[in-house]
């Protein structure tokens, strides 16, 4: 769930509350299911956006505060700062690219960091985002990543 106000065509505040409930079944027995874990995640943006240049080029900053928590742990507070670049193809159809460190509050450290490719498509009122990124991340001493497909509908 999320609210966003807009102040002018450059400005805008909003957040977002998301409880969810993670599953895992059993390879061997398709009857089992047995949940794993909850967990919250409630954030506070703030967007800045520039007029689209020239070339059609628009650059985005969201810079969000984010508080998470799995069930039975503790509260992981982040900040995000993501940068994106999108380019007016046509009336309707915006491909973007854009990078978002994710720098730990709790742990005083850059936990990770995400590059995204997507395009959005303005149907009417409605606005479908479809992307992917790469999530890279540091386990013990080696780097690793994992990719993420995604659809967003915003109306």
């Amino acid at each position: 769930v999320g609210l966003t106000y807009n102040f002018g065509k450059h400005i805008s505040l909003g957040g977002t509350y998301r409880y969810a409930r993670s599953f895992e079944s059993d390879l061997d027995d398709d009857q089992s299911i047995t949940e794993i874990e909850g967990k919250y995640r409630a954030t506070a943006d703030l967007k800045l956006k520039t007029k689209r240049f020239k070339n059609d080029i628009k650059v985005t900053n969201r810079i969000r505060y984010q508080q998470s928590r799995k069930a039975d742990s503790e509260i992981n507070n982040y900040i995000r700062n993501r940068i994106k670049a999108d380019y007016k193809f046509n009336k309707n159809v915006k491909p973007y690219f854009a990078l978002e460190p994710y720098y730990s509050l709790t742990n005083n450290k850059l936990e990770n960091f995400r590059i995204y490719l997507g395009t959005e498509f303005d149907v009417k009122k409605v606005n479908v985002e479809v992307f992917t990124f790469v999530n890279v991340y540091r386990k013990r001493n080696d780097l690793e990543s994992n990719q993420t497909l995604g659809v967003l509908y915003t109306f």
